[in-house]
């Protein structure tokens, strides 16, 4: 906006991840944006309390995108239990593997975002797990604002994506959070849309291995 600058825009999914890296750059005193995509699946409603709850303590300006059209899109071509926000921002390491990804659709929206808004970087909270499971996946981060710059007008600004975890495992996160005072209590992880984290889920099982390992306890409550 004019006279306010910014560092970098965060994609934030209302995750322990994504939330503790804008805490950690708003702690760095850096000046951010956050972006929110609302893909209108069972955790939304959840997801959008935490991004919300987030970026208030923070201070931090939100933007939330609809881009709930992916949905009807995929159904019909995946099995219903792989239509989820995993399916596009690719959290989930032990959810159905799907022969194409929703991945670059959100990285698209957040490139021109960062041009409309003269932000130099887009902020990813991609794990080591994630990058390990998908070698080419640091390639990919490298190459996806080249190629968006094909089209772009000769001179405009190419906007670059960021991992700070991307050498880091969740519970490494955990420790960080923890450390630099993160709102453990305010994120979401299950993939369910129940009043509670159900507990059971491969993400929220993921979620308790990591606040174990860490030596940290977790502010949620889990159904089981």
């Amino acid at each position: 906006m004019p006279g306010v600058a910014y560092e970098s825009v965060h994609l934030l999914s209302g995750g322990l991840d994504s939330a503790v890296m804008i805490y950690q750059a708003t702690r760095e005193g850096q000046r951010v944006r956050a972006l929110y995509f609302d893909m209108g699946t069972f955790p939304t409603n959840q997801e959008l309390h935490s991004v919300k709850a987030i970026t208030f303590d923070l201070g931090v300006p939100l933007e939330i995108v609809d881009v709930k059209g992916i949905i009807p899109l995929v159904r019909g071509y995946l099995p219903e239990g792989a239509i989820g926000p995993d399916e596009a921002d690719m959290k989930d390491l032990e959810a159905l593997v799907v022969p194409a990804s929703g991945f670059p659709i959100l990285l698209s929206v957040a490139l021109y975002y960062a041009q409309l808004t003269k932000i130099e970087t887009i902020s990813v909270a991609v794990l080591k797990e994630q990058a390990q499971a998908r070698p080419r996946m640091r390639e990919f981060f490298e190459a996806f604002p080249q190629v968006a710059n094909l089209v772009n007008f000769e001179g405009g600004a190419v906007p670059r994506f960021q991992t700070p975890f991307i050498d880091k495992r969740k519970t490494d996160v955990v420790s960080l959070g923890s450390e630099i005072g993160a709102r453990f209590g305010d994120t979401w992880t299950c993939r369910l849309g129940g009043p509670v984290h159900c507990g059971t889920c491969s993400a929220c099982r993921h979620r308790k291995r990591a606040f174990d390992e860490a030596g940290v306890a977790d502010a949620v409550t889990f159904a089981q």
